[in-house]
């Protein structure tokens, strides 16, 4: 799966198979760090980004897949839920993503 700016096309290929998802200008911006390896450096996004994005895009990917995310990112103790609502707020996820966090932190 890869993130393009809303205008952009993806060149065509055959191989490997890709699924892409268009982002406005803003959403496609936030959220983006750069990860180096061996092979040369990679802009992916962060975690929470892309909790915030499952939502976004949950009739996409499934309701389940996007749960399972969150369920896992707090099983594994990431304090980070300012970020996501942060990132929530921007991509005016917040309604939807409010009751999941509520439910699973508690509050």
């Amino acid at each position: 799966m890869i993130a393009l700016p809303q205008d952009s096309k993806p060149r065509k290929m055959t191989y490997p198979p890709i699924q892409v998802f268009n982002f406005a200008e803003k959403n496609y911006q936030a959220g983006i760090v750069i990860k180096k390896t061996a092979t040369g450096s990679f802009r992916i996004y962060d975690v929470e980004k892309t909790l915030v994005d499952c939502f976004r895009y949950r009739r996409r990917l499934g309701e389940d897949v996007a749960v399972e995310g969150l369920r896992n990112y707090f099983k594994k103790g990431r304090p980070g839920i300012y970020k996501i609502l942060s990132y929530a707020k921007e991509s005016r996820m917040s309604n939807v993503m409010k009751p999941y966090l509520q439910t699973l932190t508690g509050s």
